[in-house]
């Protein structure tokens, strides 16, 4: 959509999620943690991770999201080139997979990226 590759297994079974996330904290510059249960398992797992490898981290609920303008300036100011985003499943938060789609074009079109012509 905006030419933004993902990594989504950062080389790891798709079964060994805590190793996953790890890695996908480790790799990136910072992580967006989508939610609405920050206290899911996975969630908690994503919080150790950027911990450990001391990454900024910002948390977006959709129900309560940030204006898009403050996600941008976070980017900014923590200089991320490579961002890991993560959150609670879609079976387990129906309609978030949307939000994050929609969210994430807004931040990316006010820090001047054209989507890709299809």
């Amino acid at each position: 959509m905006f030419g933004l590759e993902t990594i989504a297994t950062s080389g790891h079974p798709v079964a060994d999620y805590v190793a996953r996330t790890y890695a996908n904290a480790r790799d990136s510059d910072a992580t967006i943690r989508f939610a609405t249960n920050f206290d899911s398992r996975g969630e908690r797992c994503t919080l150790r991770a950027t911990k450990k490898f001391n990454k900024p981290h910002l948390d977006v609920n959709p129900n309560s999201p940030p204006p898009v303008s403050e996600v941008v300036d976070w980017i900014t100011e923590n200089n991320v080139e490579v961002l890991n985003v993560a959150g609670n499943r879609e079976s387990k938060s129906p309609g978030l997979g949307n939000f994050v789609i929609d969210f994430l074009s807004q931040v990316f079109q006010q820090m001047g990226h054209k989507p890709k012509e299809e």
